[in-house]
């Protein structure tokens, strides 16, 4: 990934720490998201993702559970 290129959470591999770029989505998703962590800002790190299934991103020292239709909207840059 390029240093100014976005791409959607949901194709990161895991192990890979990228930062939150923009969220993709009405004030409640936003409020949805930004409650669980996820703050444009913020440096995150996939730890588990499948191809179908949800994935587990860890935040700081916590970890929260995201459905693929929610990663699909969160975009996401190299740290």
């Amino acid at each position: 990934m390029e240093e100014d290129e976005t791409i959607p959470l949901s194709q990161v591999r895991p192990g890979t720490p990228v930062v939150v770029a923009r969220l993709d989505g009405g004030e409640g998703f936003r409020s949805k998201v930004i409650s669980m962590g996820l703050v444009p800002g913020k440096t995150v790190t996939v730890r588990s993702s499948s191809k179908r299934g949800p994935l587990v991103v860890q935040i700081e020292s916590g970890r929260v559970g995201l459905g693929r239709d929610v990663a699909e909207r969160i975009f996401v840059k190299s740290d």
